[in-house]
């Protein structure tokens, strides 16, 4: 019974050498080339936002190991869709208004019953 342990075990290191083998093969022989795919840390889009656009599905990735591929035409197409967003407006100066604003506000306070 002990020797039936490591037989199974080397007929299925065995298996999985040959579906390997099979898998490598496949790719070298298709038109994929590894320029085609983008990681996280490739990507233009930064780490962390690469990896949430994947998490909500807006291009399809695919997770090896860490890595979480995405095409890169499908990327590009992304991007091409969401334009770069306008910049928030400056911050009004102190000299806006806001000193009038924070007088009024501690006009308010101090008229305020206790």
């Amino acid at each position: 019974m002990s020797t039936s342990l490591p037989v199974a075990a080397s007929a299925l290191e065995i298996e999985t050498r040959r579906i390997a083998r099979e898998e490598a093969a496949a790719v070298l022989e298709s038109d994929i080339s590894p320029a085609d795919w983008v990681d996280q840390i490739r990507s233009p889009l930064g780490k962390r936002a690469h990896l949430d656009a994947a998490r909500r599905g807006d291009f399809p990735s695919r997770r090896v190991g860490k890595r979480v591929l995405v095409r890169r035409r499908d990327l590009d197409a992304f991007i091409e869709r969401h334009p770069t967003a306008m910049r928030a407006p400056a911050r009004p100066t102190a000299n806006d208004g806001e000193d009038d604003l924070d007088r009024e506000m501690a006009a308010a306070i101090a008229r305020r019953p206790k």
